[in-house]
């Protein structure tokens, strides 16, 4: 009980100050208590009553309970329901929806489809397989989105107020050490994945109903409310994020309880410590012990910092070797995110900082192959006839 009374506190200790702190300076920040018979208390800080807000992978839980609200067996092979998957691999192992619900379908998690320009069945049918067992893969959503859109029934059936058109404000992305406005990215085709909105009561209104009985989308975990006291609970959670926006809801149904979080930030350098910061309010909510946050990312600065290689290079005595392997080197670092599978027009709305050191680091070492040429050059005129 004295911890439940000194929560506030606990919190404020944890990550930054006042009763519910927001994960960055001045970011929309929403946090809904409730029950199975409904919202308990609301907590909001640096927005207004209303504000919508991306949920991330935590639509994966709408589109479920969707899906389990719907008249199709959860036995029913995907390919019956959509006839683009006829004659696929998916088709010929048998894939069911309860396959795609639980990520076993073998579906690769491939962010170049999923944060493209929206995903259609054609680009999935050609995806190769993995063996059956758990994969996570947002293409499973994507998939069971199109059963639901031609058999029913909508998102708004589960979670009324539910938003899917897009009117959603800017959310921010860690830059160095600001906060970057970002504006909202719509995908009509990444719904049911990533891309569904809506207000802390619509998020929170959908956690007091799955409290009587989770969706197959949740992850089942048991949470350590206090080592001191050796008290665990067994939880279904499920976080989210799209660029600018981070989600967590976290179901407890021993305790009849489910606390709901939302914030408009998000950037992949903040992932552990959004995570952390989600697992604070939480465990302080329950009664347990809260820890200190991991520190902000420093990575983006350090790796700023590495820019002054090209600029110390200029001071080795020109040679044409110098030329070549500072041109090598650029050439090396703009490439590098694409071998790697995070193309740059990917990796700026997830992580601006990085794609934005990658692009000056390579302009840098170019510019500084240049310069070093006509150093060379000049130093070596072409023999006159």
């Amino acid at each position: 009980m004295l911890s439940r009374l000194l929560a506030p506190a606990l919190i404020a200790a944890a990550v930054g100050g006042g009763t519910l702190a927001a994960p960055a300076p001045a970011t929309p920040t929403e946090m809904a208590v409730v029950s199975s018979a409904g919202i308990l208390r609301t907590d909001a800080a640096h927005t207004d009553p209303g504000r919508i807000y991306q949920f991330g992978s935590v639509s994966k839980t709408i589109t479920a309970a969707a899906l389990e609200a719907g008249d199709l067996p959860l036995t029913t092979p995907v390919a019956e329901v959509l006839p683009a998957l006829r004659d696929t691999e998916l088709a010929h192992r048998g894939t069911t929806l309860a396959d795609l619900l639980g990520h076993t379908s073998g579906l690769p998690h491939d962010i170049t489809l999923t944060d493209g320009a929206g995903v259609e069945l054609s680009d999935i049918v050609d995806q190769p397989l993995g063996e059956r067992g758990y994969r996570y893969s947002s293409l499973n959503y994507v998939l069971l989105q199109a059963v639901l859109e031609e058999t029913g029934p909508d998102f708004a059936t589960v979670a009324p107020g539910v938003v899917t058109d897009g009117d959603v404000p800017a959310g921010s992305v860690p830059f160095l050490s600001w906060r970057m406005p970002l504006p909202a990215r719509h995908d009509p085709t990444g719904l049911g994945y990533g891309y569904l909105a809506g207000d802390i009561t619509t998020l929170a209104n959908f956690a007091a109903r799955q409290l009587a009985e989770p969706s197959a989308a949740w992850r089942q975990e048991s949470m350590l409310i206090d080592a001191r006291a050796d008290t665990e609970v067994t939880t279904y959670r499920h976080s989210g994020a799209v660029p600018g926006y981070f989600a967590h809801v976290t179901l407890v149904p021993e305790l009849d309880r489910a606390v709901v979080l939302l914030t408009a930030y998000y950037g992949e350098t903040e992932a552990q410590r959004l995570g952390a910061w989600a697992d604070n309010l939480v465990r302080a909510e329950l009664g347990g012990r809260v820890d200190p946050l991991p520190a902000p990312s420093r990575l983006s600065m350090w790796l700023m910092m590495t820019c002054l290689l090209p600029v110390l290079a200029l001071a080795l005595r020109p040679r044409r070797w110098v030329v070549v392997a500072a041109a090598l080197i650029a050439v090396v670092s703009l490439t590098a995110p694409y071998v790697l599978g995070y193309p740059l027009h990917h990796l700026w709305p997830w992580a601006p900082d990085i794609a934005a050191v990658v692009v000056l680091w390579s302009a840098l070492w170019l510019l500084a192959a240049g310069i070093i040429r006509f150093r060379w050059r000049y130093r070596h005129p072409p023999a006159t006839p």
